[in-house]
């Protein structure tokens, strides 16, 4: 995975796109708890609580727009499969 260390001293900015990515959190969360609490959170690089919410936000967008998706092209889906 990233090194957030180097990348959050470099480049702030890559940092923040990149932690969130909701499955670089997870990574991120689980070396947290698991391995060392020295390890850099979505928390850390915002520097606010409410930056946790923004990877769940990314993924129940996404699942929306894929029911919504699904369901206008379910009735071709025989035909285009």
């Amino acid at each position: 995975m990233y090194d957030f260390y180097k990348i959050s001293s470099t480049s702030p900015v890559v940092a923040k796109i990149l932690i969130v990515n909701p499955v670089a959190q997870i990574m991120q969360d689980l070396r947290y708890m698991f391995i060392t609490p020295q390890t850099i959170t979505i928390n850390q690089v915002f520097k606010s609580e409410w930056a946790r919410l923004i990877p769940i936000a990314i993924v129940l967008a996404t699942s929306i727009l894929a029911v919504l998706y699904f369901k206008k092209r379910s009735p071709y889906f025989a035909e285009e499969v």
